[in-house]
C-alpha cells in the first residue's frame, strides 16, 4: 500500500492487497469527500463514491 495525504486528502496510490482500503478509512471517521483513489486516472475517479481530487 502506498499513501500521501495531499491538500487534506488521503490519496491512496496503491493497494496491492485484497483489503479495501477506502472502507477501512472510512470506518476511522474519515470522510469519503478526503479519500482518493489516486491510482486511477481523473476520469475514472468521478465513478467511485470518493473524492476526485
Amino acid at each position: 500500500m502506498h499513501f500521501a495525504i495531499i491538500d487534506n486528502k488521503v490519496w491512496i496510490q496503491q493497494n496491492m492487497t485484497e483489503w479495501e482500503v477506502g472502507e477501512m478509512l472510512e470506518s476511522h471517521d474519515v470522510p469519503k469527500s478526503d479519500i482518493v483513489v489516486g491510482f486511477l486516472s481523473p476520469d475514472l475517479r468521478a465513478y467511485t463514491k470518493y473524492a476526485v481530487a
